[in-house]
C-alpha cells in the first residue's frame, strides 16, 4: 500500500556542493511512497565553478582585440603615404605567419633592390636600434621605418601602474613609499615602513643579489618580524608568495588562485582572477608591486636615458658574451657542441634560443629560462682551467647578467610613459621630413596627435563595453558617431556612464531587499563594525557594563586611528579595573582589534569644524566609486561646495571596498529593546546594549520581524532573480536551484505543504589533504622555549613517534607537561598508555551543555578527580586557585590556547543566555546559503516549519547507533543522509522548539543537548512523538529503513559554456582546431581540447549502411549549429568525416543519461570516437558487507597516510577492525560475481575473465594490500571513478577503462532517459526508432 499524501509530513534535505540529498516520511519515520518507489533519491549535479578561467581568456581576448584595433589606426592614419612608396608593404605583414611557400613575396618588410629585409637588419640588428635612430638623428627616414618604429612602441605599450607619471622620468621611491605607509596602515593596520631609503634604492637596484640574499637585507630595512610582513617583503624579491599568508586571511587558501608571484612569466594575463579574488584588497597588492617594478626597471634601464638605448646596450653585451663563450669552449670541439648544437642538452645555448642547426637545417629546441641556461653555462666554466676570460663570464653567469636577453618578462615593467617619451622625440623629428603628420583635419587634429591618443588612451572601467547596444552595455554617449582614441570625451559622456555603472555595480544588502550597501569606509559602517567586534568584550568572565564601553568608543577609538589591545588595556586602568591583557574575553587579543573609526577620524580633521555626517557620507560614497579616477573624483567633490585645499587632502583619503548592510537596515529598521518604549534602530541599540548583530536578530528582539515584513512590502522577485542576487559563490547558487526544483516537484507530488523541512548544507567540499605541521614538530618548538625546565620530558617527546602523537590523550600529555591539569600531579606515562581505568580525556564545557569535541575544550586528568567533577562547570574554587599558575605558564609557553585558558579560569556559570546560545549552535544556522534555501522555501511552502539540522549532528547518529556510511560505494547514501536529518533535526526541534530559553529555564537542572544523552529519552511535545528510546521503537524503524537500497538518482544535464579550447596553441601537425581560418593545422599548428557543448543524433552512412552515432557540438558552433543546421552537417562532414549526415536530435544535452543495452551511464564528452561515460548504475550490497568495505576503506585511506608522512609499508590495521585474508577474498568473489550479471555484464565481462585469472595474485598479498586492491576494485563500480590501478595483481595501471562507441546502431537497445528532478517521473526515447 502506497503512503503519501497526507502521510507525507517531513521533508528532510541534505544539500552538498554536488548533491541534493532528499527524503519525504511520515510523523513515524517511516519513507511515503509514491508510484511504486520510496520517496527518498539523490540529485548529482557538477559543481559549479567560477568564471576565472572564461575571465583570464575573456581578457586576453580584449587586450588582443584592442591592441590590434590600435595598430590598424596607426595603419589608416600611415597607408596613403606608404601606398606611394610601396604599395605591398602591408600585405607582406599580414602574410609575415605563413611558411615561405604560402607566401608570394620573399621578404616580409622591404623587397626593393638595394633594400630588403637582409640589409635592413644589417644597419637595425634590433627594432631599439631602429627606435634609436629615429629618436637621435634628424633623418630624413623612411616612412616605413618611422612606422615600424611606432607600431613597436604602440604594440609594447607599458603598464598604466605610474598615473602621475612625468615623461622619461621613474616616479621617486620616497613617493612610492610614502603613499605604501599609508596604504599599509589604513587597509591591514599593519605597520611596514622603510627606516632607510637611502640602503632600499640599491637593494632595489642591485642586479646581483639572489632573492634569498635580497630577501634578507629587506627584512631588516623594513625591520619585519611578524609573518605577515616577512611575507610582504618575500613579495617584493619577485618570489612566490600566499595570498593567505599576505592578508592573513585563511579562506584565501580556498581561492582560485592561491599565490602570486610579481617575477613570473605571464603575471599579468592572471591579474583578472587575481582581482576577482582580492576584491578591493587587490589595489595594495598593485601598489606593492609597482615598487617591486621601479626596482627591475631601474636593473633593466642600468642608468641608460631611455629604454632603446638600453636595450641596445643589452644587445652589445650579449653580441660580446656570446663571442667571449664562444672562444674560451672552442678549444674543446666536444664541449662547444654541447653547449651550443646539441639539442638533447636542457640549457644549453640552443634551448636558450629554442632552435639550433643540424646539417644545413634549423632545428627546433625546447626554450628553457635564462636563469636555467646561466646555472649549466656556470658548471660547464667550472670544469674549465680558471683564467681572467673564464672567471669573469663564470661571476656573469652566477650573478644571471650574461648574456642579457631583449625579449623577457621583466619587460612588463616598462610603464608607458617612458615609450611615450620616445614617440614624442621621433614624432618631433619625423615631422620635419613627413609633413602630413603635422596636417590638421576637420576637427583640427592632426595624425601626430591621434598618435600619441592612440598610446595613452585606455577605456575607463566605469565606462564599459563601446557598443552601447550590447545588452551588457552600459555607456551612455553625448553624440552619435563612431568613437576613437582621439574624440572619446566628445562622444561620451563620463559622469552619466560613471553613475550608470555604480547602479550596476552597487550589491544589495544582506538582509534588506532592494537596498544597496554601504561602502566599507562609511562612517556609520565604521561605527557599526566598531560597536560589533566591542560588544561581545567580557573582562574576567563578565561582560563590559554598558556606560564603560561607550566611553570606551568615545576616549579610545574615536581619538586612535588603529586602537590595539594595550590601549584598551590602558583605558580600562585608567578607569580603576584590575586587568591585564590575559582577562579579556570576548575579542581576539592574539589578533587583535580587527575595525577602526580610521576614515571618521580622517574626515573630521580635513573638514575641522564643517564635519557634517550627511556631507561624510557622500565623501566615502564618491571616493569609494571614484577613487581610481582622480579627474572624476574632483569633478564630485568640487560638486559638494568643499574648497580646492580640502578637496586636494580628501584626494589623499583612500576608501575602498563595501560593507554587507545598508544605510536602512541599520539605521531605519527599529524595534523594542530595553529602556526604549518607542524603539531603536540597531545602530542605536548597538550602542545602547552589550548585543552584537546577531543577537539583536534573534527571537529576543523584533528586529528579524521587522525585517521580514519590509522585505514583504517591496514585493516578490522571481525564484531565480532572488537566487540571482545572492552573495554566495556559483557552486552555492546551484545548489540552491537545485534544492529547490527537487522541493517543488516533492510539493507537486504530496499535494500539500510538509509539516516540517529539515535542511544541512555541507560547508563545500572537503579540501584536498595538505601536509599540516605535525604535532610532534608544533610540540618540539614550544619545549624548545623552556628545554631545560622539561628535563627529561623533552627526551621522551623527541624519541615519541608522531603516529603516536595522533592519540589525543598522549598530544594532552604533552601540552599539560605530563600532568594532571586538575590536580598537578605526573601522569604515569607507561600506567597511561596501558590502562583505560586511571585516566580520562575531560570537557572543560560539559559535553551535556555544549558540543565542542576540540582541543580547546579537552583536557587529560585523573578519573577519580573527572567524576567529581561531574557535569559541573565553573572548575572548583580550590582547582583553579591550585593550577592557575601552572595553566598561566603553560599558556606563556603556547602549550594551550587562551581560550582554553579562559575556559579553565572562569569563575562564574553558564547564564541563560549562554545555554541558549549553546543549544541554538544546534537549532540555527547563519550561513548565508542555508538561510537562502530556508528563506526560498518559506515562500515556496508558507505552512512548512522550516527546521536547520547542523553538519555533525547526523555523522554523531550513525556512530553512535553503528549505522555504516561508504561514500566510496555509491551514491546513495546523500538520501541516506536526508532521512537522518529528519529523525536528529525532529529530535532536537521537538525538545527545545523554537525558544530554547524557555525551555532551558523550565529545565535547568535536566538540560542536555549531548546527542546520545537524548537517544536515551522519550521525546514528546504536543501528543506527537520524537523519539522512542525502545529497541522496538524508533530506532528499529530506522535500522530498516536505512537497510534498504532504493533511493532514486538522477543527474542534472546540461549545455557546457566557458573556454573554447585550451589557449595554448599545439606546433604544426597538433591540435583540433587551426589557429586561422585558412591555416592548415599540419602546417602551422592549431588549438587541442575543444569543448564541447552538447551532443546530437546523427544519422549517415558507413559502407553503405545507415548507421546512428552520438555526434559532439563544439561549443564555439553552439547555439549557431542548432539555429543553422547546415552548421552543425558541415561539422559533421568536414571535422567528423561523416557521409550524407541527417540530424535526428539537434540536442542532448552533456551528462544526459542513456541506456545501451541495460547498462546505465552519463556521457560527458567524446575521446576521438568514442563517448566519454560515468557510470550510472549504484552498487548495492547488504549492510553486512557495507560495514566491512567501510573498515577496508578506512585502512587503504590510512596505509596510505601513513606511508605518505612516514614512508614505506608498516602500517597495521586495527585488529577491531577484523580484518583478514579470507573476508578479503569473499569480498572479491562478490564484485567479480557483479560482473556476471546485470547490468554490469554488458560492459565488464572482459575485465572479469582477467580478475579471475589474478585471483591468485590477489590472495599472495598481505591484508593491507588487498585493502587497497579493493578500493581500486570499487572504482570500477563508481561514478566518477571508471578505472582502477590494479598494478599490485599484475594488471593495467588504468584497468577498466570505458570509451564505448559513438555509434548506437550496433546496439539492441539505445534509449535516452529523460528524468524529473527527483527520478520519481521518466520519459524514455529510444534513440534507434526516432
Amino acid at each position: 500500500m502506497e503512503r503519501c499524501g497526507k502521510n507525507a509530513t517531513y521533508l528532510g534535505l541534505d544539500i552538498g556542493s554536488t548533491s541534493v540529498g532528499w527524503a519525504v516520511s511520515d510523523e513515524t519515520y517511516r519513507l511515503c511512497r509514491v508510484k511504486g518507489k520510496d520517496m527518498w533519491g539523490v540529485r548529482l549535479f557538477e559543481e559549479a565553478q567560477t568564471a576565472a578561467k572564461r575571465r583570464v581568456a575573456r581578457v586576453q581576448r580584449r587586450r588582443y582585440q584592442r591592441r590590434n584595433q590600435r595598430l590598424a589606426l596607426l595603419q589608416e592614419l600611415f597607408q596613403a603615404q606608404i601606398a606611394q612608396v610601396d604599395p605591398a608593404f602591408f600585405q607582406r605583414m599580414d602574410a609575415a605567419r605563413l611558411w615561405s611557400e604560402d607566401k608570394p613575396w620573399k621578404y616580409t618588410l622591404f623587397e626593393q633592390k638595394g633594400w630588403t629585409d637582409r640589409e635592413y637588419h644589417a644597419q637595425y640588428p634590433t627594432v631599439y636600434h631602429l627606435r634609436r635612430a629615429l629618436m637621435t638623428q634628424d633623418g630624413p627616414f623612411d616612412v616605413r621605418l618611422v612606422y615600424l618604429a611606432l607600431h613597436h612602441i604602440l604594440k609594447k605599450r607599458g603598464h598604466f601602474l605610474y598615473a602621475d607619471l612625468g615623461d622619461g622620468h621613474l616616479p621617486e621611491l620616497e613617493e612610492i613609499m610614502r603613499e605604501l605607509e599609508l596604504r599599509f596602515e589604513d587597509e591591514l593596520g599593519m605597520e611596514l615602513r622603510c627606516h632607510d631609503i637611502d640602503t632600499l634604492r640599491p637593494l632595489l637596484m642591485d642586479s646581483t643579489l639572489s632573492i634569498s640574499a635580497r630577501q634578507k637585507q629587506l627584512n631588516a630595512v623594513f625591520t619585519a618580524e611578524t609573518k605577515q610582513q616577512k611575507t610582504w617583503v618575500k613579495a617584493l624579491t619577485g618570489a612566490k608568495v600566499k595570498l593567505s599568508e599576505l592578508y592573513e586571511d585563511p579562506t584565501l587558501e580556498e581561492a582560485e588562485q592561491k599565490e602570486a608571484e610579481f617575477r613570473k612569466a605571464g603575471y599579468e594575463d592572471g591579474l583578472p582572477v587575481l582581482e576577482a579574488v582580492l576584491g578591493d584588497r587587490f589595489a595594495l597588492l598593485e601598489a606593492w608591486r609597482s615598487l617591486y617594478n621601479w626596482g627591475v626597471l631601474q636593473r633593466l634601464l642600468g642608468g641608460a636615458s631611455s629604454i632603446s638605448e638600453a636595450k641596445v646596450r643589452q644587445y652589445e653585451q650579449n653580441k660580446k658574451d656570446l663571442v667571449e663563450l664562444k672562444a674560451v669552449l672552442r678549444a674543446d670541439r666536444t664541449l662547444y657542441n654541447r653547449v651550443f648544437r646539441a639539442t638533447d642538452v636542457p640549457g644549453n645555448y640552443a634551448s636558450l634560443v629554442g632552435h639550433t642547426w643540424v646539417e644545413g637545417e634549423k632545428q627546433a629546441v625546447k626554450v628553457c629560462r635564462h636563469e636555467d641556461f646561466c646555472k649549466f653555462i656556470e658548471k660547464v666554466l667550472d670544469t674549465l682551467e680558471q683564467d681572467e676570460r673564464v672567471q669573469a663570464l663564470r661571476t656573469r653567469a652566477k650573478e644571471g647578467t650574461l648574456l642579457p636577453r631583449l625579449i623577457s618578462g621583466d619587460n612588463s615593467v616598462i610603464p608607458y610613459q617612458l615609450h611615450r617619451a620616445e614617440m614624442e622625440q621621433i614624432l618631433d623629428r619625423a615631422a620635419v621630413y613627413l609633413p602630413f603628420l603635422k596636417e590638421k583635419d576637420a576637427e583640427g587634429l592632426t595624425p601626430a596627435d591621434k598618435i600619441r591618443a592612440l598610446l595613452t588612451f585606455r577605456i575607463p572601467y566605469y565606462v564599459g563595453p563601446l557598443n552601447h547596444h550590447a545588452p551588457n552595455s552600459w555607456l551612455v554617449r553625448k553624440t552619435e558617431g563612431p568613437i576613437y582614441p582621439w574624440n572619446f570625451e566628445d562622444r561620451v559622456d563620463l559622469v552619466r556612464s560613471a553613475q550608470a555603472f555604480i547602479d550596476r555595480m552597487t550589491s544589495s544588502c544582506s538582509y534588506l531587499r532592494g537596498c544597496d550597501v554601504l561602502p566599507a569606509c562609511s562612517p556609520i559602517y565604521e561605527r557599526f563594525t566598531v560597536l560589533n567586534e566591542m560588544n561581545p568584550m567580557t573582562v574576567k568572565g563578565e561582560p563590559l557594563p554598558v556606560e564603560l564601553k561607550q566611553a570606551l568608543y568615545e576616549q579610545v577609538f574615536l581619538k586612535i586611528k588603529k586602537p590595539g589591545i594595550r590601549n584598551i588595556v590602558g583605558f580600562l586602568r585608567a578607569q580603576g579595573c584590575d586587568v591585564s591583557r590575559e582577562d579579556l574575553g570576548g575579542i581576539d587579543v592574539q589578533g587583535g582589534v580587527k575595525s577602526s573609526l580610521r576614515t571618521t577620524l580622517a574626515l573630521r580633521e580635513i573638514l575641522g569644524e564643517k564635519y557634517d555626517d550627511a556631507q561624510a557620507e557622500e565623501i566615502v560614497l564618491a571616493a569609494t566609486y571614484f577613487g581610481d579616477d582622480r579627474r572624476l573624483l574632483r569633478e564630485k567633490l568640487r560638486s559638494l561646495g568643499l574648497t580646492d585645499d580640502v578637496i586636494g587632502r580628501l584626494l589623499r583619503l583612500h576608501c575602498a571596498g563595501w560593507g554587507r548592510l545598508s544605510r536602512e537596515l541599520l539605521c531605519e529598521m527599529t524595534a523594542f529593546t530595553p529602556g526604549q518604549p518607542d524603539g531603536a534602530s540597531i545602530l542605536d541599540a548597538l550602542w545602547q546594549t552589550n548585543e552584537t548583530l546577531m543577537g539583536l536578530l534573534s527571537d529576543r528582539y523584533t528586529f528579524a520581524e521587522a525585517i521580514e515584513a519590509r522585505n514583504r512590502e517591496v514585493g516578490e522577485e522571481s525564484l531565480y532573480e532572488f537566487i540571482d542576487e545572492l552573495y554566495v559563490s556559483p557552486s552555492v547558487k546551484r545548489q540552491i536551484r537545485q534544492t529547490v526544483l527537487a522541493a517543488c516537484e516533492l510539493r507537486k507530488v504530496i499535494g500539500h505543504d510538509p509539516k516540517k523541512i529539515f535542511i544541512e548544507m555541507a560547508r563545500g567540499k572537503e579540501k584536498k589533504p595538505e601536509r599540516k605541521p605535525e604535532r610532534k614538530q608544533t610540540l618540539l618548538a614550544c619545549y624548545e622555549t623552556f628545554r631545560d625546565e622539561a628535563g627529561a620530558l623533552y627526551d621522551t617527546l623527541q624519541q615519541t613517534d608522531n603516529q603516536r602523537l595522533r592519540q589525543d590523550k598522549l598530544y594532552l600529555y604533552y601540552t599539560q607537561m605530563g600532568r594532571c591539569m586538575y590536580s598537578g600531579e605526573r601522569i604515569d606515562l607507561e600506567e597511561l598508555l596501558r590502562s583505560e581505568s586511571l585516566y580520562d580525556i575531560d570537557h572543560i564545557y560539559p559535553r551535556s551543555r555544549v558540543k565542542d569535541d576540540s582541543i580547546d575544550n579537552r583536557v587529560l586528568v585523573k578519573r577519580t578527580l573527572n567524576e567529581e567533577k561531574g557535569n559541573d562547570y565553573p572548575l572548583s574554587h580550590d582547582i583553579v586557585e591550585a593550577q592557575k599558575a601552572f595553566w598561566s605558564f603553560l599558556l606563556h609557553r603556547k602549550l594551550i590556547s587562551r581560550e582554553k585558558y579562559e575556559r579553565l579560569t572562569r569563575r562564574t556559570g553558564f547564564t541563560d543566555e549562554e545555554l541558549t546560545s549553546f543549544a541554538a549552535r544546534q537549532l540555527v544556522e547563519t550561513r548565508q546559503g542555508t538561510k537562502a534555501v530556508a528563506q526560498l522555501l518559506g515562500r515556496l511552502m508558507p505552512d512548512s516549519e522550516i527546521v536547520y539540522v547542523k553538519a555533525g549532528l547526523v555523522s554523531d547518529f550513525r556512530h553512535a547507533r553503528k549505522l555504516p556510511k561508504v561514500r566510496e560505494l555509491n551514491d546513495l547514501h546523500h538520501a541516506k543522509d536526508a532521512y537522518l536529518n529528519i529523525v536528529v533535526g525532529n529530535i532536537y526541534n521537538t525538545q527545545f522548539t523554537h525558544s530554547p530559553m524557555r525551555y532551558i529555564r523550565e529545565h535547568r537542572d535536566n538540560y542536555t543537548i549531548n546527542l546520545d544523552s537524548l537517544l536515551k529519552m522519550e521525546i514528546r511535545r504536543g501528543g506527537v512523538l520524537a523519539w522512542n528510546p525502545a529497541d522496538e521503537g524508533s530506532i528499529a524503524t530506522v535500522r530498516r529503513t536505512m537497510a534498504r537500497n532504493s533511493p532514486l538518482v538522477t543527474m542534472m544535464p546540461v549545455i557546457y559554456s566557458g573556454i573554447l579550447f585550451d589557449l595554448q596553441p599545439k606546433p604544426q601537425g597538433q591540435g583540433q582546431m587551426p589557429l586561422k581560418k585558412g591555416l592548415p593545422i599540419e602546417k602551422y599548428g592549431g588549438y587541442n581540447k575543444v569543448t564541447g557543448a552538447c551532443f546530437m543524433l546523427v544519422e549517415h552512412t558507413v559502407r553503405r549502411r545507415r548507421v546512428r552515432s552520438l555526434v559532439d557540438v563544439p561549443l564555439h558552433l553552439y547555439p549557431n549549429a542548432v539555429s543553422h543546421p547546415e552548421l552543425a552537417l558541415r561539422h559533421c562532414v568536414e571535422t567528423r568525416e561523416l557521409k550524407e549526415p541527417r540530424i535526428i536530435l539537434p540536442i542532448i544535452r552533456m551528462r544526459s543519461l542513456i541506456s545501451l543495452d541495460g547498462y546505465r551511464m552519463y556521457i560527458t564528452g567524446r575521446t576521438n570516437d568514442n563517448l566519454s561515460i560515468q557510470n550510472a548504475n549504484q552498487l548495492m550490497v547488504s549492510e553486512e558487507w557495507e560495514r566491512y568495505i567501510q573498515k577496508v576503506v578506512k585502512a587503504a585511506r590510512e596505509s596510505k597516510e601513513y606511508e605518505r608522512l612516514r614512508g614505506g609499508d608498516g602500517y597495521r590495521p586495527n585488529p577491531r577492525d577484523g580484518l583478514c585474508p579470507e573476508k578479503n577474498l569473499a569480498l572479491y568473489d562478490l564484485f567479480v560475481r557483479k560482473m556476471e550479471h546485470m547490468p554490469y555484464c554488458q560492459r565488464m565481462s572482459g575485465q572479469k575473465d582477467k580478475l579471475l585469472q589474478a585471483q591468485s595474485a590477489f590472495e599472495n598479498l598481505d591484508v593491507v594490500q588487498q585493502c587497497c586492491i579493493l578500493c581500486q576494485l570499487l572504482n570500477l563500480f563508481s561514478r566518477s571513478g571508471g578505472e582502477a590501478d590494479l598494478t599490485g595483481i599484475g594488471l593495467a595501471k588504468n584497468f577498466g577503462v570505458l570509451h564505448p562507441s559513438g555509434t548506437i546502431s550496433g546496439c539492441t537497445q539505445a534509449l535516452l532517459i529523460h528524468q524529473s528532478p527527483t527520478g520519481l517521473y521518466e520519459r524514455v526515447i529510444d534513440l534507434n526508432r526516432l
